[in-house]
Order: structure tokens, then C-alpha cells, then sequence
């Protein structure tokens, strides 16, 4: 099969300047080791890089979950409080502490009297 199609197809193996340059530039009559030194340098570089931003937005992410918890903490507790208040305000939930304010003019209030 492979004499066959021979004389119609390519199929010597992969050469390293192609493969090269089907993945970027290749300079004019550089040697292909020192280009693939070149391309595994700067992808260090590159990972380095990206690894110390990933580094950063972990902290960042963990700094503004604190600062989640915080407000959840700070809303729920507001929920409570109006929750009691309503409660309170609508007579279902009568709290001995809270003393209601006198309506003026009812007679209620030795000082107006």
C-alpha cells in the first residue's frame, strides 16, 4: 500500500524545522535546538509568571471571602433585628423592655395633666 500511494503522496516523517515552524517563527538558518532552548526558556518564563498571578488571586479570593462572610453576618444579623421589631410593632411578640411612647393628649401622662 505505502509503494503504491508513494508516487502520489508525501510521506517522508516529520522534520524538527517543520514541526518548528508549524508553531512559530524558526530564524533563517538557526539551529533547531537552540530555537527549542529558546521556545522552553520563555515558556518557564511565561509559567513563572502565570504561577505568581495565580498566587495573587488566591489571595485576593480569599481576602474577599472574609469580607463576604462579614456582610452575610452583618445582613442576617439586621434580618433578626427587623424581624423582631416587626414582630414587636404588630403586637405578636410583646417585649417588656421596649416601653411604648405616650400619645400625647391622652391623659395617660401626669406631666401633661
Amino acid at each position: 500500500m505505502r509503494v503504491l500511494l508513494s508516487a502520489f503522496l508525501d510521506i517522508s516523517g516529520p522534520d524538527i524545522l517543520r514541526v518548528l515552524r508549524a508553531h512559530g517563527p524558526v530564524p533563517e538558518g538557526a539551529d533547531p535546538v537552540q530555537v527549542v532552548a529558546q521556545r522552553l526558556a520563555d515558556n518557564v518564563k511565561s509559567q513563572e509568571l502565570l504561577l505568581g498571578r495565580v498566587s495573587e488571586l488566591d489571595k485576593e479570593v480569599v481576602r474577599l471571602s472574609g469580607v463576604a462572610n462579614g456582610l452575610a453576618v452583618v445582613g442576617a444579623m439586621l434580618a433578626i433585628f427587623a424581624l423582631l421589631g416587626w414582630l414587636s410593632a404588630l403586637g405578636w411578640m410583646p417585649m417588656q423592655w421596649v416601653e411604648s411612647p405616650a400619645v400625647p393628649g391622652s391623659g395617660s401622662d401626669p406631666v401633661m395633666q
